[in-house]
Protein backbone atom coordinates (compact mmCIF):
# COMPACT_ATOMS: atom_id res chain seq x y z
CA UNK A 1 0.00 0.00 0.00
CA UNK A 2 1.44 3.23 -0.82
CA UNK A 3 0.25 6.86 0.29
CA UNK A 4 0.61 10.01 -1.65
CA UNK A 5 0.24 13.29 -0.23
CA UNK A 6 0.54 16.01 -2.06
CA UNK A 7 2.40 19.12 -1.08
CA UNK A 8 1.43 21.05 -4.12
CA UNK A 9 -1.11 21.07 -6.32
CA UNK A 10 -0.12 17.91 -8.78
CA UNK A 11 -1.37 19.06 -12.80
CA UNK A 12 -0.47 17.64 -15.79
CA UNK A 13 1.89 20.75 -16.41
CA UNK A 14 3.78 20.06 -13.44
CA UNK A 15 4.37 16.16 -13.54
CA UNK A 16 1.57 15.17 -11.92
CA UNK A 17 0.44 11.10 -11.39
CA UNK A 18 -0.62 9.09 -13.85
CA UNK A 19 -2.26 5.69 -13.63
CA UNK A 20 -3.70 2.59 -15.22
CA UNK A 21 -6.92 1.86 -14.64
CA UNK A 22 -7.55 -1.47 -13.47
CA UNK A 23 -3.69 -2.67 -13.78
CA UNK A 24 -4.36 -3.17 -9.93
CA UNK A 25 -6.38 -6.40 -10.53
CA UNK A 26 -3.13 -8.44 -11.93
CA UNK A 27 -1.30 -9.67 -9.47
CA UNK A 28 2.54 -8.71 -9.15
CA UNK A 29 5.25 -11.07 -9.06
CA UNK A 30 8.12 -8.75 -10.03
CA UNK A 31 9.85 -6.88 -6.99
CA UNK A 32 12.40 -4.78 -5.99
CA UNK A 33 14.99 -5.79 -3.24
CA UNK A 34 18.58 -4.36 -1.38
CA UNK A 35 21.64 -6.47 -1.51
CA UNK A 36 22.16 -7.32 2.16
CA UNK A 37 24.98 -4.42 1.91
CA UNK A 38 22.29 -2.21 0.65
CA UNK A 39 25.05 -1.55 -2.21
CA UNK A 40 22.98 -2.97 -4.70
CA UNK A 41 19.61 -3.56 -6.11
CA UNK A 42 18.42 -6.60 -6.86
CA UNK A 43 15.38 -7.73 -9.22
CA UNK A 44 12.98 -10.96 -9.02
CA UNK A 45 10.89 -12.69 -10.84
CA UNK A 46 10.15 -12.10 -14.75
CA UNK A 47 9.32 -8.02 -15.49
CA UNK A 48 5.86 -6.91 -16.52
CA UNK A 49 4.99 -5.59 -20.13
CA UNK A 50 2.69 -2.70 -19.00
CA UNK A 51 0.04 -1.29 -21.66
CA UNK A 52 -0.11 2.31 -20.45
CA UNK A 53 -2.00 4.09 -23.29
CA UNK A 54 -4.98 4.22 -21.76
CA UNK A 55 -3.49 6.11 -18.82
CA UNK A 56 -5.33 8.56 -16.86
CA UNK A 57 -3.53 11.58 -15.41
CA UNK A 58 -4.62 11.93 -11.78
CA UNK A 59 -4.27 15.75 -11.01
CA UNK A 60 -5.19 16.75 -7.16
CA UNK A 61 -4.94 19.91 -4.88
CA UNK A 62 -2.08 20.34 -2.64
CA UNK A 63 -3.19 17.98 0.28
CA UNK A 64 -5.26 15.48 -1.16
CA UNK A 65 -3.90 11.97 -0.85
CA UNK A 66 -3.79 8.89 -2.73
CA UNK A 67 -3.75 5.43 -1.90
CA UNK A 68 -2.04 3.17 -4.19
CA UNK A 69 -2.48 -0.53 -4.09
CA UNK A 70 0.88 -2.32 -4.25
CA UNK A 71 -0.57 -3.76 -8.18
CA UNK A 72 -1.71 -0.61 -9.14
CA UNK A 73 0.74 0.77 -12.31
CA UNK A 74 1.12 4.46 -12.21
CA UNK A 75 3.94 6.60 -12.87
CA UNK A 76 4.40 10.35 -13.53
CA UNK A 77 6.23 12.44 -16.30
CA UNK A 78 8.42 15.75 -16.53
CA UNK A 79 7.65 18.75 -15.11
CA UNK A 80 6.92 21.60 -17.91
CA UNK A 81 5.84 24.31 -15.43
CA UNK A 82 8.11 26.44 -13.34
CA UNK A 83 6.08 25.27 -10.43
CA UNK A 84 7.02 22.28 -8.19
CA UNK A 85 4.96 19.20 -7.29
CA UNK A 86 6.59 18.11 -4.13
CA UNK A 87 4.66 14.61 -2.44
CA UNK A 88 5.00 13.26 0.93
CA UNK A 89 5.08 9.26 0.26
CA UNK A 90 4.88 6.20 2.83
CA UNK A 91 4.62 2.78 1.57
CA UNK A 92 3.64 -0.54 3.52
CA UNK A 93 4.47 -3.54 2.82
CA UNK A 94 4.83 -7.27 3.94
CA UNK A 95 7.89 -8.41 6.29
CA UNK A 96 9.18 -11.58 6.99
CA UNK A 97 7.76 -12.48 10.58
Amino acid sequence: MGVWIALHDATIENGCMYGVPGSNKTKTDYFMNRSEDAQNTLYEGEEPEYKIDNSVSLEVKKGSIILLNGDFVHYSRHNSSDKPRHAFTLHFTEGEQ
